[in-house]
Formats: C-alpha cells, structure tokens, sequence
C-alpha cells in the first residue's frame, strides 16, 4: 500500500469520526428541543391550566355569592374537566405526545401514574359536575369546593410526577447520548492513532534511511544501495535515488577516468615537442624534421584543448556556430593527409568527387572530419587501411569512414557516443579518451545532421556523417 494511500485512510477516519461526532450532536440537540416542546406543550400547560382551575375554586370560596359569576366560573371548571379527559389525559389517547410520554412513564416505571391519572379525572368530573349543578339550585357547599380543591391538587401532584418522569427520561438519554459521544471520539481517537503509527512506520524509519544515504553521498561521495523493497512511493523514490547516485558516482568516475586519460593525450604531444626541440639543439642537422614533427605535434595538441573546450561549451548549450560556403571534398582530403602523418600505419584510401559544395561551420566541420579519422586509425587492426567516401546528393553529402576491425557489439555502439567514454587502442595498454565522437555527434546535430554508427559483417564498423548540403 502506498503512502498516499495510507495518508488517505488517515484523512478519512479523521473525516469520519468528525461527521459522526457532529450527526450525533444535531440528533441529541433535536431531541432535546423535541423534549422540551413536548415537557412545555403537555405537562406544563396543562400543570398552568391546573393551577388556573385552582384560582378559580378560590375565588368561589372566598367571594361573597353571586349567582350568575358562580355560574361562569362552574362552567369553566366543568369545560377544563371535559377537555383534560379528551385531550391531555394518556388512558385512551392516541394522540403523539400522550404516546410518547406514555413510553417515557414505561421507561422510568411509572406506568401506575396512568391509573392514577384516570382516576384523578373522573372524581374531577364527578365533581365539577356537580358543582355546576349547585350552581342552578341551592347553591355550593363548602364540603363541594373542598372536594374539587382536592381533586385539582391531587392532579397536580400527578402531573409533577410526569415532569419527574420526563426530566428522568431527558436525564437518561442526555447520559446515553454522552456515552455515545465519548466511544465514537474514543474509537475514532484509536482508528486516527493506528493508522497514524502506520503510516509512520512505513515512512519514518525509511524516510531516515533516505536521508542518511542523501548525507553520506553529499559528505563522501559513497553510494550504497538501500534495496527497498515494495511499490509505495518511498520504495520507489528510493530506487530513482540508488539508480540516480548511482549514475552520478559512475560518473565523477568516469569523468575522472577522462581527466586522467586526456592529461595523457596532452602530455604526449607535449613531451613530444619537448622531446624533439632538445634534438634541434642538440643536433641541428635533424632540425627540419624536428620542425616537422614540432608543427604536426603541435596542431594534435591544439585540437585537443580544442576539443575539450568545444566538450564544456556544448554540455553548456554555448557551441558557437558559424556558416560558409565550404567544399567538403577539399576539407576531407586535408584531414585525411593530417591524420596519416600522425598515424602512420593506417593509410586512408579516400574516394570523392572534385569538390562538393555546401554550407557549413569550417572550423566544427574540420574538427568533426579529424575525430571520425582519428577513432578509426585507434580501432582499426594494425596496418590496416580506412577507406575514407564523400557522397554528395541533391539535399545532403555523406561522409562514410570504414574500419577494418573488429566489430563493435551493440553496447559499445551506444558507449562511444558518451561524453567522458574511453577506448582502447590495440598498441598500447593505456586507455585513450574519444570525447571526439561525442563532439562530432554534437556538431552534425547543430549542423541539422547526424552521426551514424553500424557494423559489416566481417569487414568492421562504418560511421556515417549524414550533413545537409
């Protein structure tokens, strides 16, 4: 499992521990304000309406008798009687909130306070009836005011009862719905810190691993391979880091390598030259050709500091590029000449037209035409010919230099195009830089052109400077 995805399974339980919390808390709030819209319309109503009945069985008590407010006050008494049986008593209501508080009485244990509710109403009915009637004949009796005084009293304590009852039920879902609340937090708390400690210890512990790999690389240059196994993203950062240092490591070496061959290369033409002006001295009869060999040791060395600055300029992107009309069949039989004074053992048997015109950098072409010789006199065998073709065409001109050699397997037809590549020369231990191929590459690509490297059968490699005309 990725990283990504465990930080995901993370986000959603944290996502939904909090949409859990936040459900229950509006249910709890609706519950509450449905309990108290059912406390305030079914028991505290009808407690005021009591209490309101009471005032008036005062009134009739302690006011002097007049028939006609009696009469009222009767019928008022006998009216809130009638409706309390039809409406608010829970006996054979089947109205919501008589249910429901029915269940709330069920859940407490006071389902008794029913029958004493229905009892309580029918003495006030009997009462209040006859109340009513009192006031039409002789009049009310203290003994009927003590009466219905007590039956409202008694109805009142009933529904104090059913307060008690609700605030209990209010009290016990309030508890239920912290209990709740407490084990969805607890259990999402839990789930976030599970996953959290997994997904720490799949990065953490690796995470330090990368980083101490990142250090020891900037501090030592050292590369060693972490070997992460998996397809999560850490796996597979560490192995784009082990293949990248790697590559890197390969190379400083190789590019040490390089440095070290091409101080060679330099310091041979240099020791050369130092080499045969001693001799001039020493012995002026060999001074013309000490001169000879001078100028010729001399032009090498140039064109490799040459090549080493053209190298830098276009790892740069900075190869300057200037084009003239050129002759490349001209050009070509100068480098040919070049390259067999300074190799002596490999003629170049050059087959081209008089001259084949075209537009181009002389100086990067020149250059271009002295590397693609010189690699081939360095893998040719020994005492061995390269033949050397110029073939002009309506758009292009190819240049063509077969070796006579081994063949090239295909690995090492993709290595001799590397920048800080080495070869091999069949005469001499030492490894030789060909920075020139890769240069020679470059300027046929600037030019719009390619170099092309294949293998004949039995005959050696061919290389193929494919320039526009």
């Amino acid at each position: 499992m990725s990283v990504g995805h465990r930080l995901s399974f993370l986000v959603a339980a944290e996502l939904l521990t909090a949409l859990a919390l936040v459900v229950l808390g509006f249910v709890s709030l609706e519950r509450l304000a449905s309990s108290s819209q059912f406390l305030h319309r079914f028991v505290l109503v009808p407690i005021q309406a009591i209490d309101g009945a009471l005032d008036d069985v005062g009134y009739l008590g302690d006011h002097p008798r007049d028939p006609a407010d009696d009469q009222v006050i009767a019928g008022r008494l006998e009216a809130f009687a009638r409706h309390y049986g039809r409406d608010i008593q829970i006996a054979g209501n089947s109205g919501p909130d008589a249910q429901r508080q029915k269940a709330q009485l069920q859940e407490v244990g006071r389902l008794d306070l029913i029958d004493e509710e229905t009892h309580a109403v029918a003495l006030l009915k009997q009462d209040t009836d006859r109340v009513w009637a009192a006031t039409s004949g002789a009049g009310v009796t203290p003994a009927d005011l003590d009466a219905l005084h007590a039956d409202l009293r008694e109805l009142l304590r009933i529904n104090l009862e059913f307060v008690d009852a609700a605030e209990a039920d209010i009290t016990a879902s309030a508890a239920r719905t912290r209990t709740a609340l407490v084990l969805v937090g607890l259990c999402g708390v839990a789930l976030a810190g599970a996953l959290a400690w997994r997904v720490r210890r799949a990065i953490a512990p690796r995470v330090s691993v990368l980083v101490q790999k990142v250090k020891k690389f900037q501090e030592f240059g050292v590369n060693e391979r972490t070997l992460m196994s998996g397809r999560d993203d850490i796996a597979v950062l560490a192995n784009a880091l082990d293949v990248g240092f790697a590559a890197i490591a390969d190379r400083n070496r190789e590019r040490e390598r390089f440095l070290a061959v091409a101080a060679h290369e330099l310091e041979t033409p240099m020791a050369s030259i130092l080499g045969f002006v001693q001799s001039a001295i020493e012995n002026p009869a060999q001074r013309e050709r000490a001169l000879q060999v001078i100028q010729r040791q001399t032009r090498r060395l140039g064109r490799l500091v040459e090549e080493l600055l053209w190298a830098a300029s276009v790892r740069a992107g900075e190869l300057e590029f200037h084009p003239v009309p050129l002759d490349l069949a001209d050009v070509t039989r100068r480098m040919a000449e070049e390259v067999e004074e300074t190799m002596p053992s490999h003629r170049v048997c050059m087959h081209a037209p008089r001259s084949a015109h075209m537009l181009a950098d002389e100086t990067l072409v020149t250059h271009a035409l002295w590397s693609l010789l010189t690699y081939a006199g360095a893998v040719s065998a020994s005492d061995s010919p390269i033949d050397l073709a110029v073939e002009p065409s309506t758009a292009r001109v190819l240049v063509t230099c077969q070796i006579h050699g081994p063949s090239l397997p295909p690995e090492d037809q993709m290595r001799i195009f590397d920048p800080f590549a080495t070869i091999q020369y069949e005469v001499d231990a030492r490894p030789r830089s060909t920075m020139g191929l890769f240069l020679c590459r470059e300027i046929a690509r600037v030019h719009g052109g390619s170099l092309r490297v294949s293998d004949r059968a039995g005959i050696g490699p061919a290389l193929t400077l494919d320039l526009p005309a």
